[in-house]
């Protein structure tokens, strides 16, 4: 978003990093408290193959797995009371529950959270933004009351001095079936462009290798899906990552971009899935064939527009297509293989209809097949983004949202 815009706020596949087997928060166990269970995931949506290990159990003995009161498998120990086993996450309620491994007298249990998006996402993620975050989900329930269904991604900023992981925050977002999407933002959000402390290549060189990591292996450990939205709008130039101010020179986004990463492969964060996310092309833009960090870097491309219409100056009244369409255009040349996401997106209501606006992006939508995620952004700032600005925009957006393309 444009710097008059800047806002602070605040799975499908067999899970395999397993968690080292040392005793569990909530863990209990008979047989002189020896008995122990791991997880490959300690965070999972129906339909995820889990992977149990167990030890200190009785010897050549039968155990049974149990997902809160559910039975969903039973397991062999081996001599020395050890197991290996998997389960299938079972379709239930997303919330917290235990898994528990009984063999004879011994009981040994470790708290699990099954997160509300299962193994097979709709065509479409739909998700929204909203001002106060993960911290207050008010806001964020007036939203979906006003869609007329549940959002299947939340996005939410963080910015590196005041944030670090939040499992907390991560596991409420989880329970209420979306996907966490943390735009994380390497800067002290309370200054202005030109902060030293900030610059790529101090990023790059490992000044905040500290944080990241801790950051990266907290993630790791919570396990459920994540996406990472790194230092976003950066072809602009109203962030302190934007090449061109900050004292960035060209090639250090990507410099950048790739060392953050490598820190999450090497600690094995594969639950993070990356979002690359540029603004909208515009005049004097940093073009992206020079920010992008390479497929290998990147899981979903996305873009940031809105429109601004008589109420800000951005351009005038501007339909999806003459914000989004050159764009869109230039991100399936530069990452054919790349799912697109609207990351930011929002309309006005002065200066045209909003609600007319709303039915023409839905429409867009379901012409485009590449879209596979949008994030609305439900904010009322410097003007008045949300779908509640006015019961036509209200509806509009429910109408449209309604899709099954979108989820139930």
């Amino acid at each position: 978003m444009r710097p008059e815009l800047s806002r602070r706020g605040g799975i499908g596949a067999v899970l395999v990093v397993l968690l080292a087997l040392v005793p569990a928060a909530g863990s209990s166990a008979h047989a002189g408290g020896r008995a122990r269970i791991a997880l490959s995931a300690s965070f999972a949506p129906p339909g995820t193959l889990v992977h149990a290990q167990g030890r200190g159990f009785p010897g050549t003995s039968r155990g049974r797995l149990l997902l809160g009161r559910r039975p969903i498998g039973t397991f062999h120990t081996g001599s020395l009371g050890g197991f290996d086993t998997r389960f299938t996450v079972a379709d239930r309620r997303p919330g917290t529950v235990r898994v528990t491994a009984v063999a004879g007298n011994v009981v040994a249990t470790r708290r699990f959270g099954i997160m509300g998006t299962t193994a097979s996402d709709p065509p479409v993620l739909f998700g929204a933004s909203t001002s106060p975050g993960p911290s207050d989900f008010t806001e964020l329930d007036a939203f979906e009351a006003a869609a007329g269904k549940h959002v299947r991604l939340f996005n939410f900023y963080q910015g590196w001095p005041y944030s670090g992981f939040n499992a907390t925050e991560m596991s409420a977002i989880a329970a209420r079936g979306a996907i966490p999407m943390v735009t994380w933002e390497p800067w002290d959000y309370t200054k202005g462009v030109r902060q030293p402390l900030y610059t790529l290549n101090r990023i790059a060189n490992g000044a905040y290798d500290t944080y990241i990591r801790n950051w990266a292996t907290a993630a790791k450990a919570w396990g459920g899906r994540i996406f990472l939205r790194f230092a976003h709008e950066m072809n602009g130039n109203w962030y302190p990552w934007c090449e061109g101010v900050n004292g960035n020179k060209p090639g250090s986004y990507v410099k950048a971009w790739r060392h953050v990463h490598g820190i999450f492969t090497s600690v094995g964060a594969t639950n993070v899935q990356w979002i690359w996310s540029p603004n909208v092309v515009f005049s004097g833009s940093t073009p992206f064939s020079e920010l992008y960090p390479g497929d290998a870097y990147v899981d979903w491309v996305a873009l940031d527009g809105y429109n601004g219409g008589t109420a800000l100056n951005w351009g005038g009244w501007l339909s999806f297509g003459q914000i989004f369409d050159a764009s869109l255009a230039q991100l399936r040349s530069l990452a054919p293989t790349k799912p697109i996401m609207i990351a930011e997106v929002a309309s006005a209501e002065a200066g045209g209809s909003k609600a007319a606006w709303i039915t023409d992006f839905f429409a867009a939508l379901a012409a485009d097949p590449d879209i596979k995620a949008f994030d609305w952004f439900n904010w009322n700032r410097e003007t008045d983004w949300r779908i509640q600005s006015s019961p036509a925009a209200a509806a509009a957006f429910a109408a449209g949202v309604a899709d099954p393309r979108y989820g139930s």
